[in-house]
């Protein structure tokens, strides 16, 4: 059976070299750079390197690794044990958004090594990066890397909220708002319409903030608590139940964590495989609609507009 796991990675973006002055050559030679570049950089027991790339669309994938000594025990007895250095690689999933400049990177615990953890791998990944885009005909000096900061309108929270079964939500600003003409509370009765939105409007003049959770296996959009207070204040967090079934929080402003589904004990990354990335990262920083709805191919998607079709 395949080890695929859900790696936990950060969105990270490219903030040095300025990625919107990259022309689209550049670019594809970007990628054609990581598919050539069989051998590892430096001696044993510090070599360094990509392997398994692979891609789909503007997105290639693949394990950034380095080497290090491990600390350990042998012998061959408990008895008599001796301490020792042996050379042990680690490996980090990555993936390169070509138009975007975004970068997914696996986020780790390393322990036992003699000088590599995860902030020097990181760095190192920042350094090799940096080397690829030399030899793709980018001359520059460092590759910076930054947290990727998703910034969501009102109207994307909201979409969140009302196109999704929904778990949780956080709504702030509600002292004396009001619950807006065109939502329905209680239709199609007029007479409990003018009631509700009465009892809720004087509750805004004592209420500033609501956090509201469902209880198991119900969904908020159906209350009318809940309704009034996302139509009427400023919704900061909400979780939702997504495709796969799984909660889903999306907040106002946030720096995005990710988990994908790749196989890391084989070689190469397949084309599903990102494939999946592809659709999670289109989810979390693209599509703000319905979770639940039906896919658009992901050739009719703007960050990834060429899909090109290809087996594992």
């Amino acid at each position: 059976m395949p080890k695929q796991k859900k790696m936990p990675c950060d969105v990270l973006e490219i903030v040095h070299p300025n990625w919107n002055r990259i022309d689209k050559e550049s670019r594809e030679s970007i990628w054609e750079t990581l598919r050539d570049m069989h051998d590892f950089i430096g001696i044993q027991p510090s070599r360094k390197g990509f392997i398994g790339v692979n891609r789909v669309a503007n997105m290639v994938a693949g394990f950034y690794v380095q080497e290090d000594l491990r600390e350990g025990l042998r012998g061959d007895s408990p008895e008599v044990l001796t301490r020792s250095q042996d050379a042990n690689f680690e490996k980090l999933f990555f993936a390169l958004v070509l138009d975007a400049g975004h970068v997914i990177l696996q986020r780790t615990t390393l322990s036992g090594y003699v000088s590599m953890n995860y902030t020097t791998m990181r760095n190192e990944f920042e350094a090799m990066l940096a080397l690829v885009l030399n030899r793709a005909g980018i001359t520059i000096a460092r590759v910076q890397l930054t947290k990727f900061y998703k910034r969501r309108s009102q109207e994307e929270m909201r979409e969140l909220f009302f196109g999704n079964p929904a778990l949780e939500v956080n709504v702030t600003e509600l002292h004396r708002k009001t619950v807006p003409d065109y939502v329905h509370l209680a239709n199609p009765d007029p007479g409990e319409e003018i009631l509700f939105k009465r009892l809720f409007n004087g509750d805004y003049e004592r209420l500033d903030e609501e956090t509201l959770k469902a209880a198991p296996g119900e969904d908020l959009r159906v209350t009318k608590t809940a309704k009034a207070a996302v139509s009427a204040g400023r919704v900061t967090r909400t979780v939702v139940l997504s495709r796969n079934g799984e909660p889903e929080p999306f907040e106002v402003e946030q720096d995005e964590k990710i988990k994908v589904p790749v196989d890391d004990s084989k070689e190469l990354v397949t084309s599903r495989e990102i494939q999946d990335v592809i659709e999670i990262v289109e989810r979390r920083i693209i599509i703000p609609t319905s979770l639940m709805a039906d896919r658009q191919s992901l050739s009719d998607l703007p960050m990834f507009a060429r899909l090109e079709d290809e087996s594992e």
